[in-house]
């Protein structure tokens, strides 16, 4: 494990080496090589980093500028096919237990898996709390802070995020949602 962790700081190195949009294939190439599970048709521009390994990006997704993907270990993200993530959106999936005794707040660590299921748009500077899944072809507003599962085919927003609209198939309008 040691190995590829060290490879995946390795290639988040190279990354900025790299023209900022474009060589899509390279990066998602090396992304393979160090142990992320990334489809070859991801296109994850230079200034991402992705600092876990227990990351799946599936088919067609565009990861944007500055995005960060953090994981702790013994959690995973999921980010599905056809997934466009904005400039800014931070990913993570570990956190700490609240310590009122220590010396520190921020207690042991612990992780919480995030799915980003298919078809899923994230706004600019959104941040996706851990144990957090996101519903198929939902989209989260910039700047949302998401920190509890979102239904499929929403629209949400704010801080915390909640869905306002939800997409009605046989109207084919997006419906507002009473709180």
């Amino acid at each position: 494990m040691k190995g590829k962790t060290l490879l995946l700081q390795l290639v988040n190195l190279l990354f900025p080496l790299t023209p900022l949009t474009s060589w899509y294939k390279l990066r998602a190439k090396l992304l393979k090589f160090a142990g992320v599970n990334c489809d070859l048709s991801a296109r994850i521009v230079a200034s991402c980093r992705i600092v876990t390994l227990n990351v799946s990006i599936g088919k067609d997704t565009f990861i944007g500028h500055q995005v960060l993907i953090s994981g702790a270990i013994g959690s995973k993200i999921t980010i599905g096919s056809n997934v466009d993530l904005a400039p800014r959106v931070v990913i993570l999936s570990g956190t700490h237990e609240i310590d009122m005794r220590g010396n520190h707040s921020a207690g042991v660590g612990k992780g919480a898996s995030v799915c980003i299921q298919d078809g899923v748009w994230i706004g600019a500077n959104s941040t996706i709390a851990p144990g957090v899944t996101i519903g198929r072809k939902s989209i989260i507003g910039a700047g949302s802070v998401v920190v509890s599962d979102i239904p499929q085919y929403c629209v949400a927003v704010g801080n915390p995020c909640r869905p306002i609209k939800k997409w009605c198939a046989e109207k084919k309008i997006f419906e507002i949602i009473c709180s």
